[in-house]
């Protein structure tokens, strides 16, 4: 319903439902202003007061979110003015409050980085307001990543993320998505914040890298998709720094698993091309093959000979490690 005729009549009822007893009332008062004022602002001129003055009186935390999300959705301006009151107090708010509020700063910061509330804004002062807003919106989300919800800790992540890219805070997000990825319990939630931070990996080259075996914690995971994922944002990752580290965990992987996709995966883990890399995979994979199926054995030795086809100096090695291997290689083809 958007003819004013049909509106006007209601409006005193939508005001005096922002007092009513029962919370369920209020909180869709607050949409009903707002809708109001969006379709007819000369009805309800004052709808953005209305709701600035219900936050700083509302006690429901229900109704506070609905209440600041309609605010942010007919001005921003007074927004930002509620916010700038509460700011200190945003880390002890209620869960969907603080998801409302992170929302709102992080498009604040993103479209409106010369927002000047609070502050004399001559011309010369512009630039140094907006750098001190976002340092304290960067701040308030670097503190909400020890939030104790995992739907804030993402939010905060994903927002701390969109504002900087310097190395420390990525690391710190990042650290904290990985953390989401191994104590939720629901794999789909794995795997969205494996994607969050693979992209993070993407757009960050080397900042992720001391994050490697902590990724690799999520191969925990019962779930084979999961664990697939975790194991290729990790290879992308490896360097001679972690290489040793990560073939040894691969091998106590492949020592545990029974499931032949997960063993080709952890299998085709080793198969990085640099000088370095070789030596090391080297020197520990070739005994894993016992184990394994018969088709999984005659894949590994195939890329073995790929992969040192390059280094002359490995092939006499490669060949004394197969000697070595070769009662369970024909144990594995007969």
């Amino acid at each position: 319903m958007r003819e004013p005729e049909l509106i006007e009549p209601l409006l005193s009822s939508a005001r005096s439902c922002l007092e009513h007893r029962h919370a369920y009332v209020r909180k869709n008062a607050v949409w009903a202003v707002a809708s109001i004022f969006q379709h007819s602002e000369s009805l309800i001129p004052d709808a953005p007061e209305l709701l600035q003055t219900f936050l700083e009186s509302e006690t429901d935390s229900t109704c506070k979110r609905n209440a600041f999300a309609a605010l942010m959705s007919i001005s921003h301006q007074k927004a930002l003015e509620y916010l700038r009151t509460t700011f200190d107090t945003i880390p002890n708010t209620d869960e969907l409050l603080q998801l409302a509020e992170l929302e709102f700063l992080r498009k604040d910061a993103v479209q409106n980085t010369q927002n000047k509330v609070g502050f004399k804004t001559t011309r010369s002062t512009v630039g140094q307001v907006a750098n001190y807003l976002q340092s304290r919106y960067l701040k308030l989300m670097l503190e909400l990543l020890d939030a104790p919800t995992s739907t804030v800790v993402y939010e905060a992540a994903t927002s701390l993320t969109a504002l900087t890219s310097n190395p420390v805070a990525v690391k710190a997000a990042a650290g904290k998505l990985i953390e989401l990825a191994i104590r939720e319990a629901d794999n789909n939630v794995k795997l969205i914040v494996l994607d969050r931070v693979d992209q993070l990996r993407t757009r960050n080259e080397g900042a992720l890298d001391d994050l490697t075996m902590e990724i690799l914690r999520v191969l925990n995971s019962p779930d084979i998709d999961v664990r697939r994922k975790a194991l290729g944002i990790a290879l992308e990752m490896v360097s001679s720094k972690n290489v040793e580290e990560i073939v040894m965990l691969l091998k106590k992987e492949l020592a545990k698993t029974v499931d032949e996709q997960y063993e080709q995966v952890g299998f085709h883990a080793s198969s990085w091309t640099s000088h370095d890399l070789t030596v090391c995979t080297e020197q520990r994979i070739p005994p894993a093959l016992g184990p394994v199926n018969t088709h999984l054995r005659h894949q590994v030795l195939r890329d073995r000979r790929e992969r040192c086809r390059p280094f002359d100096g490995f092939h006499r090695r490669l060949q004394q490690q197969l000697c070595r291997g070769r009662d369970f290689i024909c144990q594995g083809s007969c």
